[in-house]
């Protein structure tokens, strides 16, 4: 089922053109799926499938604490970095998923900001000041220790 949601976003996403290939049906097959089959087949793969199928063939990637040494040797962000070339699309949706936050606070504190911001007594603020404010407050650090 996510295998199926993956190349249905991936197909949407990157509309190619199918490439002609020759396959080997994979060793996990049943039997008799294998019997009614030949083993050497031409078939018509996008590719997206044959990425995903490359993809699939990979080692998995060692499970590392993130405090641990071996972590920043190797961790997902490099993973993808090292295989950008080899799964290109693949890679570029990686990019896009690892770089979310897994926790909501941030949002949960910048609104909280702006409500402290907002008051009865500044309701009035225009919208361009509100955000202003807000940049300013989650930016001053960088600004004080740069020295400008």
């Amino acid at each position: 089922m996510a295998r199926q949601i993956l190349c249905e976003k991936l197909n949407a996403e990157f509309s190619n053109s199918a490439t002609n290939v020759t396959t080997t049906s994979p060793t996990h097959t049943s039997k008799l799926a294998a019997f009614f089959k030949d083993k050497n087949t031409t078939t018509f793969k996008s590719p997206i499938d044959i990425e995903l199928q490359l993809y699939y063939s990979l080692p998995e990637m060692p499970k590392h604490d993130m405090t641990s040494d071996e972590y920043q040797q190797e961790n997902p962000l490099i993973w993808w970095q090292k295989y950008a070339t080899t799964l290109p699309m693949l890679s570029k949706i990686a990019r896009i998923y690892i770089g979310i936050p897994a926790t909501s606070v941030p949002a949960e504190r910048l609104f909280s900001d702006a409500g402290n911001t907002i008051t009865n007594k500044r309701n009035r603020l225009d919208p361009n000041v509100v955000h202003d404010f807000l940049f300013l407050k989650y930016n001053f650090n960088i600004v004080k220790s740069s020295n400008i």
